[in-house]
């Protein structure tokens, strides 16, 4: 059999997406407007003949915070409390700031209409009043987003033992927290595993027991995360760990 020709049609289905908003109910609580803003998000997909073809609907809700008519800048995501009364938030400045009040904690009262607020500052720590440092691996692997079957490994873990912070390491913490800014409350629920935190610094800072948590290029400190611009590529908080064990001759 001869074949004289072949020909191939190629039809492209193109998903169109419509999406529809409604504010259900709008507070105003001193300076702040929060509308609880309704959304409707439908999908389908358009085919070359009339027939009807199921239409897929999606609905969720979500608050829209304004400060004297402006949009907050949110720090994270906000949270809402069980009985829906509490709406708290962390509000950024803007432009952001590396020092200093960063922030600002805000529980807005939905049902009684109070405002707390709860001025966020970075720590400024200084070299000469830190003592007693340490850092501690708080498992012997974690998570490679870049190869799952072949986690990272923390080189002498020996246990998750506290081990001493090199002076030129404490140095080196301070010169790159500097750099970093606020960018949303501390929820340990938004780390689960195999994203929890991956190592734990300890200090004492003019009498008082300092702690860091660092997962990648993220410090918590005080309920909060501090990151520097950019993405992280490269695991910081395990290069830290192991420049560490090098000062100490331990590779």
């Amino acid at each position: 059999m001869n074949v004289r020709g072949l020909l191939i049609i190629n039809f492209i289905f193109i998903q169109s997406t419509y999406c529809l908003s409604q504010v259900v109910k709008t507070w105003t609580i001193d300076s702040f407007q929060v509308n609880l803003v309704r959304y409707e998000q439908e999908q389908e997909t358009p085919g070359i003949f009339p027939i009807d073809r199921p239409t897929a609907k999606a609905f969720y809700s979500l608050f829209e915070i304004k400060k004297l008519g402006k949009l907050v800048t949110l720090g994270g995501n906000y949270s809402l409390s069980k009985d829906s009364c509490s709406l708290a938030f962390l509000e950024l400045p803007s432009p952001r700031i590396k020092n200093g009040t960063v922030g600002t904690y805000y529980t807005l009262g939905l049902c009684n209409r109070k405002v707390t607020a709860k001025t966020v500052t970075k720590p400024g720590w200084i070299l000469s009043e830190i003592s007693t440092a340490t850092i501690r691996p708080l498992d012997s692997l974690y998570y490679n987003p870049y190869n799952q079957n072949a986690p990272f490994k923390v080189p002498n873990y020996n246990s998750g033992k506290k081990i001493a912070l090199h002076p030129k390491m404490i140095e080196g913490l301070l010169v790159f927290f500097n750099a970093t800014y606020l960018v949303a409350p501390y929820h340990k629920s938004e780390f689960p595993a195999p994203h929890n935190p991956h190592f734990e610094l300890n200090f004492t800072y003019n009498g008082e027991e300092k702690s860091v948590l660092m997962y990648w290029g993220r410090y918590i400190v005080d309920g909060y995360v501090y990151s520097g611009e950019g993405s992280y590529i490269e695991p910081s908080d395990l290069r830290f760990w192991e420049a560490n064990e090098r000062l100490w001759g331990r590779e």
